[in-house]
């Protein structure tokens, strides 16, 4: 198997892991705790915050994990035509920006609470 195959089927995962912990809590099923969610002084404090922070930021997750692991699949796709580093450079980059992402939109979401 080639490196970029190994490569794309890793972040895959990756992205697959951000759906399977970001649906848990899109959905509301995680309480406020110290370990899992988007832990603050002030989401710990009050559950409604808690719960719509971390709706939010799950919905950005399964977003953000399904568009890692499409990426990931084009990459397979396109395994003649790119270069290693070039897919290393889109499956980082995707995975950077959807965690930029989850921060800002979190943030954003908890400071109007």
């Amino acid at each position: 198997m080639s490196g970029i195959i190994i490569l794309a089927l890793e972040f895959g995962f990756i992205g697959l892991g951000f759906i399977a912990l970001g649906i848990p809590l899109k959905l509301n099923k995680i309480p406020p705790n110290r370990w899992y969610g988007f832990r603050t002084r002030k989401t710990l404090s009050d559950d409604d915050i808690w719960y719509a922070v971390n709706s939010a930021t799950g919905e950005d997750m399964v977003r953000g994990g399904a568009s890692l692991a499409a990426c990931s699949f084009f990459v397979i796709v396109l395994r003649d035509w790119i270069e290693y580093e070039t897919a290393l450079a889109i499956l980082l980059g995707v995975t950077i920006l959807t965690a930029l992402w989850m921060l800002v939109n979190g943030f954003s979401i908890m400071r109007r609470m």
